[in-house]
Parts: C-alpha cells; structure tokens; sequence
C-alpha cells in the first residue's frame, strides 16, 4: 500500500476525488502563462500547512514522485 492509497481519519469519496481532480485541472488551466508550477507549489504549502505533519508530507512527495519518468503510464 502506498501513501495515495493509505487510509486516514479523512477520507474523500472517488466522486469527491474526481471534483478535486476536475478542479485542480481548471486551476492550472487559469493560471497565467508559464506559472501553473508556481500556482502548484503554492497549494501544496497551503495543504501541507492544513495538514501539519511534514513526515506525511514527504512521504506523499516521495509517492507523487513514482513513475514520472518519460512513457510510464
């Protein structure tokens, strides 16, 4: 099991998940031109200050990290 799939106290639903995604693709989608990686940065220390525990925050880096790599799927 990785850190995306761990279970918590708080949880969302595969619907609210696919809001959030749908969202966070409209966001980028708004930013100005060549700064949706700012826009980005900038939500993950606003959460990662909600979430308050840089242990997990790291472990969801480290997790976001897996597969990026050219062609993986």
């Amino acid at each position: 099991m990785n850190a995306l799939t761990t279970t918590s106290a708080m949880t969302l639903s595969t619907a609210d998940l696919e809001q959030v995604y749908d969202r966070l693709a409209e966001s980028i989608d708004q930013a100005p031109d060549g700064r949706s990686e700012l826009m980005l940065v900038k939500l993950v220390l606003l959460m990662a200050r909600e979430l308050g525990d840089r242990a997990r925050i790291e472990a969801l880096m480290h997790t976001a990290l897996q597969d990026l790599e050219a062609g993986a799927a």
